[in-house]
């Protein structure tokens, strides 16, 4: 969570309704922007996140073609070593 203090403006240093229209167009092009920057970012979360997912999939197909050569490597050797051990 963020600890971000806000500040408020000091309402009644408004005096005029064009003080006010003014900070209300203000806070108004603050929101929309604040909110577009979160809609990006959130955007660019899950693209994040999707590529993290590919990434650990490839991972695991590789991992599982390396055990599947290790299998294979270690069962060559007791072939080759049970060969041996056999009288020619």
């Amino acid at each position: 969570m963020s600890s971000k203090e806000f500040t408020r403006p000091d309402y009644e240093s408004f005096v005029s309704t064009d003080e006010v229209d003014k900070e209300i167009e203000n806070t108004k092009n603050e929101i929309c922007r604040k909110a577009k920057q979160m809609f990006q970012t959130k955007e660019t979360k899950k693209e994040a996140v999707a590529a993290f997912n590919e990434q650990l999939k490839e991972l695991n197909e590789e991992i599982d073609h390396n055990l599947g050569v290790l299998d294979e490597l270690v069962t060559r050797k007791r072939v080759i070593e049970s060969s041996a051990d056999l009288p020619a």
